[in-house]
């Protein structure tokens, strides 16, 4: 679709408005959080991973690979998971706390809170880190 006020499409438009350097720092804060997930325990890490989605509730997990912050693979090392098996999941993500539950051998509840506390932990890290850029 065109813009009214200048009639360049809207597309065209937004691209002329990317901050190079913008879309560098959000890459490296992206590989950033990707490290700090790596170190989140391992439950909290299938909790978080396999429900990662956006606040529609569309699948965001895929942005990794897509971005190159992480390989399918290292995505299924990174959760413990052969390869193999990760395959089969992937068309089904993100699962719900359910089907993560039964994976994990826990309840729904215990999942909530796993993927709670491992979100606060990252949330904390990455604050911490971000303080601590020379840049800043």
């Amino acid at each position: 679709p065109l813009t009214a006020d200048t009639g360049v499409p809207r597309e065209a438009q937004l691209g002329a408005d990317i901050n190079p350097a913008a879309i560098v720092e959000r890459r490296e804060s992206l590989q950033l959080l990707w490290r700090e997930i790596c170190q989140l325990p391992r439950r909290q890490r299938v909790a978080l991973l396999l429900n990662l989605r956006n606040p529609q509730g569309i699948n965001i997990i895929t942005l990794l690979p897509a971005t190159g912050i992480a390989t399918f693979e290292q995505i299924a090392r990174t959760l413990e998971m052969p390869v193999i098996e990760f395959e089969q999941l992937w068309a089904d993500l993100p699962l719900d706390d359910l089907r993560i539950a039964a994976y994990l051998g826990a309840t729904r509840q215990q999942v909530i809170n796993l993927r709670k506390t491992a979100r606060e932990r990252l949330f904390k890290r990455m604050s911490v880190l971000r303080e601590q850029r020379p840049d800043r």
